[in-house]
């Protein structure tokens, strides 16, 4: 398996067990990929999200302080805190609204552009 530079490849696997009602087989690949360069660590300590903690159903706001190239066909994708997509949102400019579900939990923003994640948010639904 070929890895990126600067990326890392997890993979965690269970084998089918006979004594607990037969698990099925399963594997998951996890990719970590590391950000290097300084305009990322700058970019990424200039994006933010509110209001943190949110309260069911209502919008959140990704703020975005930096150079519109960074920003160029940038994705949010959010996840639940198991890593299940819940939905991907074009970033629409310097500040982007994303509607959250209504279900309470801790869910993940990823901003990612270009090739790069430029900064994982964190965010609390209440």
């Amino acid at each position: 398996m070929a890895k990126a530079p600067g990326s890392v490849n997890i993979i965690a696997s269970q084998a089918g067990n006979l004594i607990y009602d037969a698990a099925q087989a399963s594997s998951l690949l996890l990719v970590v990929d590391n950000s290097t360069g300084l305009d990322d660590v700058n970019a990424s300590q200039a994006i933010t999200v509110y209001p943190n903690p949110a309260s069911k159903s209502a919008p959140v706001y990704v703020s975005a302080n930096v150079e519109e190239s960074v920003l160029a066909n940038a994705m949010i994708t959010v996840y639940t805190e198991n890593g299940s997509l819940v939905k991907n949102v074009q970033v629409t400019g310097k500040l982007t609204k994303v509607d959250l579900p209504a279900d309470s939990g801790i869910y993940l923003l990823v901003i990612k552009g270009k090739e790069n994640i430029i900064k994982t948010l964190r965010i609390i639904v209440k």
